[in-house]
């Protein structure tokens, strides 16, 4: 959701929909963040022996938390009712086009009345939460928080993105080898192909955010055991489990979302964004394998494949931009807040500092910066675009439509 707030964001630069993601990741800092860093797996539905009990309240709950703050907006906005919406409760939320305030004076308003109720709810008996700290789950969060720290410009949520990050990597990794879980101090099952994939492309999104080279290295890392340990060489893709499974009696191998993206799907990026930024032939040979071995149930079950289907998308035909300069610098970082604003998912920021270098097979390898400014330029395939010192530029370029691959 994370994910999909920020692309919003970028499109139509919402105030609300920045709030909608301010309060998600408040609640994920709030509700589900480990003491010792790291998310912990779920909460409950249940407090109390009653469904959503926590969550949900009655009109003469919410006028009695907000009285005197004009109640009466804050039930026409959220649709609060005597009769309920829940089990003959209220589970506020806005959903019409009646329920949406136009002023600024009014969403101030809402947010103080949310305070209250925060405030108020906070005295219930919370749901309990399982602390377990799960390698495919936080994967998810951290790529999501990191992201979303670039996009809001939100430096603070890419620091928590790097200490959750840190702290799966000191809990469940062992070596090149992750656990799926721990919870107390101690490792449940060995990892999974979803704990790698989704623990390696969290650590290439903090590399695309960052420019710190070893979460690159870390995902390297991952992806070679997985290669090692997981790869189905005959079919070209992925098992669940690792060759080392106590006498599995299948190996399956799983290739559309339920509803998170499994290996497969997630792989298809994570190859695809490593062949962009290092060149290496392992990658460049793995990628086009494991875009053969499912390409014939794209046709069948499509709507069930949209994180495999991005991926190869991204594979085919991967804008990247690379911005040549030093993150201190305020131009530089004109040019890479231009980038992140623009909703281009299957976009990859490249952030080459000086002293730093891209492979010899990269289109921009023999760019760099003109007359000692900071130079962007765009690339697709083996073409490119520039140089673009102007953020102004940059905006106008990014906009126009992407070309698919040459015939």
């Amino acid at each position: 959701m994370l994910d999909s707030l920020g692309v919003v964001y970028q499109v139509n630069r919402s105030v609300r929909v920045k709030n909608r993601a301010e309060e998600l990741v408040a609640w994920l800092l709030r509700q589900m963040k480990l003491p010792g860093g790291g998310f912990a797996s779920h909460l409950d539905s249940q407090s109390e022996g009653q469904e959503a009990l926590y969550y949900v309240w009655t009109e003469a709950e919410i006028d009695a938390a907000l009285v005197g703050t004009f109640a009466a907006k804050f039930k026409a906005t959220y649709e609060v009712s005597r009769e309920g919406n829940f089990i003959g409760r209220n589970l506020p939320r806005r959903t019409t086009q009646a329920s949406q305030p136009t002023s600024d004076a009014d969403e101030a308003l809402l947010a103080r009345q949310r305070g209250l109720l925060l405030a108020a709810r906070d005295k219930r008996t919370a749901p309990l939460r399982d602390d377990k700290m799960l390698a495919d789950a936080n994967g998810l969060a951290i790529a999501a928080l990191a992201q979303a720290g670039a996009v809001f410009e939100r430096a603070d949520w890419v620091a928590e993105a790097v200490a959750a990050f840190n702290a799966v990597a000191a809990t469940l990794g062992e070596g090149d080898r992750l656990y799926h879980s721990a919870l107390d101090g101690a490792h449940g099952s060995e990892g999974f192909a979803d704990d790698y994939a989704n623990m390696a492309r969290a650590a290439l999104q903090l590399y695309e955010v960052s420019g710190e080279k070893h979460f690159l290295e870390r995902a390297r890392a991952w992806v070679d055991t997985l290669d090692a340990h997981y790869w189905d060489d005959e079919r070209g893709s992925y098992y669940y489990t690792a060759d080392s499974t106590q006498s599995p009696v299948l190996r399956p191998r799983f290739h559309a979302d339920s509803p998170a993206a499994p290996a497969n799907a997630t792989m298809m990026g994570v190859l695809s964004r490593l062949i962009l930024i290092t060149g290496e032939q392992k990658y460049a040979e793995r990628a086009p394998r494991l875009l053969r071995a499912f390409a014939g149930e794209a046709g069948r079950s499509f709507p069930g494949m949209a994180a495999y289907l991005n991926g190869a998308e991204t594979y085919s035909m991967a804008l990247q931009v690379v911005v040549f300069g030093a993150r201190g610098n305020a131009q530089t970082q004109e040019l890479i807040r231009t980038v992140w604003g623009k909703a281009m998912p299957g976009r990859l920021l490249i952030v080459v500092e000086p002293g730093m270098s891209l492979p010899a097979n990269h289109p921009c390898a023999d760019a760099g910066m003109q007359n000692g400014q900071p130079t962007a330029y765009i690339c697709q395939g083996a073409t490119r675009a520039g140089p673009i010192q102007s953020p102004v530029q940059l905006s106008q370029l990014l906009n126009l439509p992407q070309r698919g691959p040459a015939a």
